[in-house]
């Protein structure tokens, strides 16, 4: 009997090692800080991004065969240390960042963004959860193509912990673009052509994230036309009658200029400013994946235009991440001259 009693012993001895090695184990996993490891699959992070837990308390940066000095690190808002030599594994404290969105690029492969994003080539962000934003909303007074907008929203919801709204992000068309950025709550616009706009606001807090869009209507009239650009040399209209008489046809294509951004935040319409050098009839196309959307209009002048393309909600749901889209624009004379421009943009709906 003693030696089976001996022998249960030991089993029993093995398993209470084996279950407190799997318990400290568990308990390592589970402290183990986020990471983001680099250079992967040429010069990216990865994750690009993450979203750090209640209980983390730093973030770390993990070389893979390559260290800091041949890729920097470099945190785009400055609360953080910059790293640019050695090449073991370096984590950085979190426990003094209020939640909020923090970005950062390597110095040589990347570029940081606006506040509030992450910029391009190698670079990446993580967010710390339970920063409130401010509902944005806001007034304007216009006197002909002048106007005055006032933010009327509310102040940032985080006061109590020391937070405060610390910039407003005006579009003053519309078209997803930042036309300019104040630290007051009122802001002059001039508008340089007639037609109706979109002004929108956001808001920024000191977690560097930015709110929900508030956008109005506002309509400028009045305006004289733009001067058309003049023609290019030999093209553009009807050629000058020959010597002797008579009328050479038109061959020149029309010239057009797409002026819209290449990237946009767009909500049921999409926008397409564009220039031509004479009267014409466009099209424009947006396919984004498979799917597609046009408008159509004929211009009876040179100058400045707009065509506005309904976006369906199949489409604004295909957008909702930001994805690479193609527009065309066909531009066709009343010669039956043809000039086709194509554009890659970067849409997202809202």
């Amino acid at each position: 009997m003693m030696p089976a009693v001996a022998s249960r012993r030991v089993m029993l001895r093995s398993c209470v090692l084996a279950l407190l090695a799997c318990g400290l184990l568990a308990t390592t996993a589970a402290a183990a800080d986020p990471t983001f490891q680099f250079p992967v699959g040429g010069h990216l992070y990865s994750p690009t991004q993450l979203t750090v837990a209640p209980t983390d308390t730093a973030v770390c940066w993990s070389p893979q065969g390559e260290g800091f000095g041949a890729h920097p690190l470099v945190f785009d808002t400055g609360e953080l240390s910059n790293v640019s030599s050695g090449s073991s594994d370096t984590c950085q404290s979190i426990t003094t960042l209020r939640p909020g969105f923090y970005a950062f690029h390597c110095a040589i492969h990347g570029h940081a963004g606006q506040e509030g994003s992450v910029g391009t080539g190698m670079s990446g962000s993580f967010t710390i959860p339970g920063d409130g934003t401010a509902t944005p909303d806001f007034q304007f007074e216009q006197s002909g193509a002048s106007v005055m907008f006032t933010y009327t929203g509310t102040g940032d919801p985080d006061a109590g912990s020391g937070d405060v709204i610390t910039k407003y992000v005006w579009d003053f068309d519309g078209n997803g673009s930042t036309d300019g950025t104040s630290t007051t709550t009122t802001v002059q616009h001039t508008y340089t052509a007639n037609g109706t706009f979109h002004p929108t606001v956001r808001v920024m807090d000191k977690g560097h994230v930015v709110s929900a869009p508030a956008t109005r209507d506002i309509t400028i009239s009045g305006l004289p036309d733009p001067t058309p650009p003049p023609p290019p040399p030999g093209g553009g209209g009807t050629t000058p009658p020959p010597p002797g008489g008579g009328t050479t046809p038109d061959t020149t294509a029309p010239v057009v200029k797409l002026t819209i951004a290449r990237k946009l935040t767009v909500g049921k319409t999409l926008r397409v400013p564009f220039t031509t050098d004479e009267s014409t009839s466009v099209t424009a196309t947006l396919k984004v994946g498979k799917k597609t959307a046009k408008a159509s209009k004929d211009f009876g002048a040179a100058g400045r235009h707009t065509l506005t393309i309904k976006l369906t909600k199949t489409l604004r749901r295909l957008l909702r991440q930001r994805r690479t889209v193609t527009l065309t624009l066909v531009a066709t004379d009343d010669a039956g001259n043809g000039t086709t421009l194509k554009r890659t943009l970067k849409l997202r709906a809202r």
